[in-house]
């Protein structure tokens, strides 16, 4: 009798054991984070990557890559490297694999896309045509250059009226058959409004957005009749100008420029860029304007946010000193 009373007690105990195993478990399952995950998809240069993004307290925890219709072989390294390269660094400012730069930079934007969704970060913003009044552009054929995928360039027709009549496109790096059909949507429709204050092309936002941009950049040569895209001694008036722009964090620029219209200091603001390479990118970029007193210079390897955030930060202030 004592036997089979020790032996139900013992049986008692497993069975209170494992029904307390049983709640904790559950308590464990419905207060552990859960991941959240967002998708998006940007251009390559034959075609796009789509990609799923897990997150759980605002750390990303995953960049799964869902489709992609770039190069078979030739896209393959980025896409085994790059989002396990972001997943570490916890950013996208990290370097592009050599040999697929744009699928690597395609992955980049469609994650940046997915933090946007997830608040995690600000959508880039767009440059802003000078305020004028209607039909208040000076004649004349202007031409500036914005980054893309790759480099576009936009050649702004005016008439003596001061309508835009045409709007021609360079855009070799944009996608084929995406890119480049995104960027000429765009140009139509800006020809149409008489405005840049259009829709981006779905599919093809990089494309779209480099489109306003440049054309900006030319409706404010056209404000002021400039006649030039690019920044060259005599053309700005003497003093110190500061702007902002959005790249890992916000950055900002103070540019000096002399007597002679020439740019002769830089300074950046860079503290929510990446230690040691969207800084370094950052200044890197900063140089290249300088030495070349243009915006129209390459962005840096790994480095791309944050050298856009220069270029237009600098187009910014070089706007505010025609």
């Amino acid at each position: 009798m004592e036997n089979k009373k020790q032996g139900f007690l013992g049986a008692y105990k497993c069975l209170v054991l494992f029904a307390v195993m049983m709640v904790v478990a559950f308590v464990v399952t419905m207060f552990k984070p859960k991941a959240e995950t967002y998708v998006a998809q940007a251009d390559g240069f034959v075609g796009y990557v789509k990609v799923q993004v897990s997150i759980v307290n605002g750390e990303i925890t995953a960049v799964q890559i869902l489709e992609s219709t770039e190069s078979a072989g030739i896209a393959d390294p980025a896409l085994e490297q790059i989002p396990a390269a972001i997943v570490a660094a916890q950013s996208t400012d990290v370097d592009v694999v050599a040999g697929c730069s744009f699928a690597s930079r395609a992955i980049m934007a469609a994650v940046d896309d997915c933090l946007v969704q997830a608040g995690l970060k600000e959508a880039p913003e767009e440059t802003e045509a000078p305020t004028v009044a209607e039909g208040a552009w000076q004649a004349g054929t202007y031409t500036a250059t914005a980054q893309g995928m790759g480099k576009v360039t936009v050649t702004v027709t005016i008439d003596e009226n001061g309508v835009i009549t045409e709007i021609l496109l360079d855009t070799p790096g944009e996608t084929p058959g995406l890119g480049d059909k995104g960027a000429q949507k765009v140009a139509d429709s800006i020809l149409t409004a008489q405005s840049t204050d259009v829709d981006v092309a779905s599919g093809a936002t990089m494309s779209s957005k480099a489109v306003i941009n440049a054309v900006n950049d030319c409706l404010t040569q056209a404000a002021s009749g400039s006649g030039s895209g690019a920044a060259s001694g005599g053309n700005y008036k003497a003093g110190t100008y500061t702007a902002t722009a959005q790249g890992m964090g916000k950055v900002t620029v103070t540019v000096t420029i002399d007597e002679n219209g020439v740019i002769t200091e830089i300074l950046l603001d860079t503290p929510g860029e990446t230690p040691g390479l969207g800084d370094k990118g950052a200044q890197k970029v900063a140089d290249s304007i300088m030495t070349a007193q243009s915006t129209d210079v390459d962005v840096a390897s790994g480095a791309t946010m944050s050298s856009k955030a220069v270029i237009n930060a600098v187009a910014d202030c070089l706007a505010q000193a025609q």
